[in-house]
């Protein structure tokens, strides 16, 4: 049975922010709980998240919460602070350790891309 970990990055203690008060830590718990929910949906497959809305764990203990899973997906959204209309962009990064990750990193990456050029 596959184990995944979901990190919705940072936490309410956070200051980062981007343009119209964004707030990266409410953000991608929003993302992090939907891809949760789609994950759960496919059969004998075990989900867990980092934190709780309010919690904030400390990195090590985020990395202890991975140990022995098979994917752990830690999302941020690099809020942009400056107000760069033109950033934009995808980082998928994936384990030398594993070469066959390579594949599954680039349509990750593809995916998503696609996903955020939807939005406006």
């Amino acid at each position: 049975m596959p184990r995944i970990v979901i990190d919705a990055g940072h936490s309410p203690e956070s200051v980062n922010g981007g343009t119209q008060g964004y707030k990266e830590h409410h953000g991608m718990w929003i993302l992090s709980n939907h891809l949760k929910d789609a994950l759960e949906k496919y059969q004998d497959t075990a989900v867990i998240t980092t934190r709780k809305y309010e919690e904030n764990p400390t990195l090590p203990a985020r990395g202890m919460m991975a140990k022995g899973a098979d994917w752990f997906v830690s999302n941020h959204s690099n809020a942009d602070t400056a107000q760069n209309t033109s950033a934009n962009g995808v980082s998928v990064y994936r384990s030398v350790n594993r070469p066959n990750d390579q594949a599954i990193a680039m349509q990750l990456a593809s995916v998503l891309s696609g996903i955020m050029g939807t939005l406006s």
